[in-house]
């Protein structure tokens, strides 16, 4: 004699839903981890931007163009900026610290994940 077959019915539903639901957050969770590890494509121009302008500022003015292009493009994005050469010294007149060279020797390209977890 089977004994309350829709009890059974229900707790199997309810199993089988707890899992689905925890598959969906499990893939959802993934999926929009994996979206913020790169730059937008908008992001990585707006730097590329800065680099291209800085670039030019220097091969034009030199020196004292670049310190003052750093000085205004610190005051208006509120961070810290410097312009490097190929070896990592300073163009412009911002001094670097061993501080400032060992942060700079971890700096990613824009087109890296921002994060290690990524296996892809």
């Amino acid at each position: 004699m089977r004994r309350h077959p829709l009890l059974w019915k229900l707790a199997l539903l309810q199993i089988a839903f707890c899992l689905l639901l925890t598959w969906i957050i499990w893939i959802w969770g993934v999926s929009a981890e994996r979206r913020t590890y790169f730059l937008s494509a908008a992001d990585q121009q707006y730097l590329a931007d800065y680099a291209r302008q800085a670039e030019g500022i220097w091969h034009s003015q030199g020196t004292p163009g670049l310190a003052r292009f750093t000085e205004q493009l610190a005051a208006s994005e509120g961070t810290w900026v410097t312009v490097l050469g190929p070896t990592l010294q300073s163009l412009s007149n911002t001094p670097l610290n061993a501080e400032n060279y060992r942060q700079l020797t971890f700096m990613r390209q824009l087109n890296w994940p921002m994060s290690r977890r990524l296996q892809d």
